[in-house]
């Protein structure tokens, strides 16, 4: 458990997830956190999360799907009425290393004897499926470096997802909450961004690591590996990106250079997947709306 200075929640966004493929994640938070939050945006489907039990375990049914933003600002407005200190967010799909939270506290506290104001931190992440460790993006302007992390010390980095992400109320209370027009996808980098943006830089705790699965397959591509979704996100990857044009915390370089990732993301998965047309819809469907500035669900 963290100290008793410190009150630390853990939340978990689920989205028709049965509670059986939740319990490693809860046995694994249930000493690294004083509450976790498991936040239903699938109301009115039954996966037994009412079920839950535990004196450290609630579960919030949400009205409707609020997307990842939606839950995360109301998640922090529950830990912030009860005088939660700071909260680490989680996918359902995620599975933190044991004393990850602790570790990721005690490095939050290193960092601050030499950078006071510090945005967020994260762990190394891990795909299990192919058992590597995920890069990591430099925070520079337009190339968007990626490296490999060094086990050595603490990264700088471009920005963090959501799932792992350890935020202190104080900092989330600076930088706001998560634009909820967003819903899903870029949610993490635009808070990251803004963040950045107001002097508030983001740390990967390379001492720890966290389970973490992207898309529903991957594929390789001249040894690199590529997160597959459904069609459906890649209208929220296209719409998003050009939503952040709109945003003063995005710098032209900076918008220039995920651009550049966006497009070869598009173009392989338009070339190396099935249903190309369907993709291709949703694609024009999502350039259209970003143009347009209409966010919210899909």
């Amino acid at each position: 458990m963290p100290s008793s200075q410190q009150l630390v929640w853990a939340c978990i966004i689920c989205y028709r997830v049965p509670l059986s493929a939740l319990l490693p994640l809860l046995e694994v938070l249930g000493d690294q956190a004083d509450t976790v939050l498991l936040l239903d945006n699938s109301p009115e489907w039954e996966g037994g999360l009412a079920q839950v039990s535990g004196p450290h375990v609630k579960y919030v049914p949400l009205s409707h799907n609020m997307g990842t933003a939606g839950a995360l600002n109301h998640a922090w407005r529950l830990a912030i009425d009860a005088g939660a200190t700071s909260m680490i967010s989680f996918d359902q799909d995620s599975l933190p290393h044991r004393g990850m939270v602790s570790h990721m506290l005690n490095a939050l506290e290193t960092l601050k004897q030499t950078t006071p104001s510090i945005g967020a931190i994260g762990p190394s992440r891990v795909d299990p499926r192919s058992g590597k460790t995920m890069r990591v993006r430099k925070p520079v302007a337009y190339l968007r470096v990626h490296r490999r992390s060094d086990a050595s010390q603490a990264v700088q980095v471009d920005h963090l997802i959501t799932s792992g992400c350890l935020i202190t109320t104080d900092v989330f209370q600076r930088v706001g909450p998560f634009r909820e027009d967003l819903f899903l996808d870029y949610v993490d980098i635009e808070w990251s961004l803004r963040a950045r943006a107001l002097g508030y830089p983001l740390y990967l705790d390379t001492g720890t690591a966290m389970d973490h699965t992207i898309g529903d397959s991957i594929i390789s591509i001249a040894g690199r590996t590529l997160p597959v979704h459904q069609a459906l996100r890649s209208y929220l990857l296209l719409r998003n990106h050009l939503l952040l044009w709109h945003s003063s915390s995005a710098g032209i370089c900076w918008l220039l250079g995920d651009l550049r990732q966006v497009i070869l993301k598009s173009l392989a998965l338009l070339v190396l997947r099935p249903k190309r047309l369907e993709r291709l819809r949703w694609m024009a469907k999502g350039i259209w709306h970003g143009i347009r500035g209409k966010g919210g669900a899909p």
